[in-house]
């Protein structure tokens, strides 16, 4: 998919001097011949950018220029700004930056767009609705929407994945985060745009895995993804073990339906996300999930897992942050 991309002048394409900075229309060439519609822009003003391109000769290169917004007005303001933005300076090179650039626009694209393979997993989730309320209805909160939930977030070409047990009641608790019917291409789009909704927070429950994840560069909006080990809402355990008389063998029943997720749907959600996945941290203590991951992820993989807890993740993020953004791939990505 074509991207609009931005590009400044000072001290980007060109140096202090004012001179064009040696291989930059060869770089901005590669974005060109790959499609993407390019944008010259300067706190200067356009006419700025524009004087600098004709007297460079890069007029070709360019659909528009622009100065730099100090204020967007929009109806959906979180598009105003850029997914991603890549730092450019005397240590990192323009080429460099159109490298990542380039390598990075399959994340864009999964976070803009749907893909019809994506659509017919879920779909074929939501064919198990019926089965699922049959057989383990004693363990379903009433009175919310059952949508089966096997990822949040980007998960195609997500670079880190985070996993834990099975999606919260009270995610669908509060009116309007859910509708109570969904098709497959709505509750795909709903999924992959999770943490991109403008006016439908994620869940408490991502704080402080988001956070950690914006240390790494790498926030569950641009290029990460939650899973669960089973895509079905229901009581938790500790509910279940305190009303153990009004649910009788809800543990049982709870432990079925997650081995039964653990076992088909969980792998099958890391399939798409396998060949650009370099780190997931598990937030549970499973081995049987660990195990089932990475025959998913394959022999030749060759990223990390870690398990801990949830709360333990934000210390860990930070203090081995250079080596994991190294990991990640992400340096002098901004999103």
């Amino acid at each position: 998919m074509p991207l609009n991309i931005s590009i400044d002048v000072d001290g980007t394409i060109l140096d202090a001097n004012e001179n064009l900075l040696p291989h930059a229309r060869e770089s901005i060439q590669l974005l060109k011949d790959a499609g993407h519609c390019l944008q010259l822009w300067s706190a200067g003003g356009a006419d700025y950018a524009y004087k600098h391109a004709l007297k460079n000769k890069l007029t070709d290169l360019f659909e528009s220029y622009a100065k730099k917004s100090d204020i967007a007005i929009d109806d959906l303001p979180e598009t105003a700004h850029p997914l991603a933005a890549v730092h450019v300076d005397h240590n990192h090179t323009l080429d460099q930056a159109v490298k990542k650039v380039l390598g990075i626009e399959q994340n864009v694209d999964a976070a803009l767009t749907l893909n019809s393979v994506l659509v017919n997993f879920v779909q074929q989730l939501q064919t198990e609705e019926n089965h699922i309320r049959e057989q383990y209805g004693a363990i379903l909160r009433p009175n919310i929407p059952l949508h089966p939930i096997p990822f949040f977030g980007v998960i195609e070409n997500a670079r880190v994945v985070t996993v834990g047990l099975n999606p919260s009641t009270t995610e669908f608790t509060k009116a309007g985060r859910w509708p109570q019917i969904l098709t497959p291409c709505e509750l795909a789009q709903r999924l992959v745009r999770y943490f991109r909704e403008p006016e439908i927070p994620p869940h408490y429950w991502f704080a402080e895995l988001q956070w950690s994840l914006e240390i790494l560069h790498c926030p569950y909006h641009f290029a990460a993804a939650h899973v669960d080990a089973s895509p079905w809402t229901t009581f938790g355990p500790r509910h279940l073990e305190a009303n153990v008389q009004n649910i009788p063998h809800g543990l049982e029943r709870y432990n079925h339906l997650l081995n039964a997720g653990i076992q088909t749907w969980l792998p099958r959600t890391f399939e798409f996300c396998k060949d650009t996945v370099r780190l997931v941290v598990i937030c549970l203590r499973n081995a049987q999930i660990e195990q089932k991951i990475r025959e998913a992820l394959g022999p030749e993989w060759n990223g990390e897992i870690v398990v801990m807890s949830k709360n333990e993740v934000p210390r860990w993020a930070w203090e081995n942050r250079d080596e994991l953004i190294r990991l990640l791939d992400v340096e002098n990505i901004f999103p």
